[in-house]
């Protein structure tokens, strides 16, 4: 079966891929401003042609000076790509900080087709600085499997049901995605360790999460750390796979996303992974601009085949 191995891109002497997002916030171009170029023998950036949005003009700037490719359609993305790995093994950077959970979700499983090619794959997230959230509720665009992959195995929704969920400081979403699923086990994964603001508001957002029961756990993760993140979730999903469905929703920082992600396709089918939307692109007002915090958080990983 396939799974991970914790490394680091220094291990592999390999030509490096940049798959990236080109969106409206600012701290889309965080992570390439604050690496290398040279490093990068391709940037490849999918294109959300948000123009005059935010800072989507000039982060697109930005990108063309960098010689990056611009496309704006995933599935071409993809292809290209992978007419990269016809001849030789490459190294992968994701920034997942302005990918939405979908394209991510789409990203993620092209790696895993084309494992053998990848020598490191390294996820990276940018959080942004501090700033006040929206005290009113939202209308949810979409909610459901992030992709038809990720809606479950049909035999699995006949038990009960642990939902894992990210905690962003989004007013009352996870709340209602609660009252919508009726889980019968609830881990709640909150974010710390950039900004003590944003603890706070995601307290005060979420009731202080007084919504919980005994039989539900409230997780803190490192935003600096995220392999423990990836232990911490990988640990309650396969203790709660022995007793009932788990159903992942990444709310939250993006890392968590990558992280909920890449469990789900490792122990695909039996984990669901449903997005929880309440932005688009078609609503500018819907949408606000990021600034980066300053913070990167990388999880590097090599995939390995452990034959039993």
């Amino acid at each position: 079966m396939t799974d991970i191995r914790f490394t680091s891109l220094s291990k592999f002497d390999c030509p490096r891929l940049l798959i990236c997002a080109l969106g409206y916030e600012d701290r889309s171009t965080f992570f390439l401003k604050s690496e290398e170029r040279e490093d990068f023998e391709a940037i490849l950036a999918f294109d959300y042609c948000s123009t005059g949005l935010h800072s989507y003009d000039a982060n697109r700037d930005y990108v063309e000076h960098c010689g990056a490719r611009r496309i704006g359609d995933l599935a071409e993305l993809l292809r290209v790509a992978g007419e990269l790995f016809v001849e030789t093994k490459w190294n992968v950077s994701v920034d997942l900080t302005s990918l939405d959970r979908r394209k991510m979700a789409e990203v993620i499983k092209f790696l895993f087709l084309n494992r053998n090619s990848i020598s490191c794959v390294d996820f990276v997230y940018c959080p942004s600085e501090y700033s006040e959230p929206r005290f009113k509720l939202e209308s949810v665009s979409s909610f459901g499997p992030v992709l038809p992959a990720f809606a479950g195995d049909i035999a699995e929704t006949r038990r009960k049901l642990a939902l894992l969920v990210g905690v962003g400081y989004e007013f009352n979403r996870i709340i209602g995605a609660i009252e919508a699923l009726e889980p019968d086990k609830v881990y709640a994964f909150k974010p710390i360790g950039t900004d003590r603001r944003f603890e706070s508001k995601i307290d005060e957002n979420n009731l202080d999460f007084e919504f919980l029961t005994t039989n539900d756990v409230l997780r803190e993760y490192d935003l600096n750390f995220p392999k423990q993140l990836y232990l911490m979730t990988r640990r309650a999903v396969e203790l709660e796979l022995s007793k009932r469905s788990v159903l992942i929703l990444p709310l939250g920082p993006k890392i968590f996303a990558g992280v909920s992600i890449l469990i789900a396709m490792l122990r695909h089918p039996s984990v669901m992974v449903w997005r929880h939307s309440t932005t688009s692109s078609s609503r500018p007002e819907s949408t606000r601009d990021a600034i980066a915090s300053g913070v990167v958080s990388r999880f590097q990983f090599e995939f390995s085949e452990d034959f039993i």
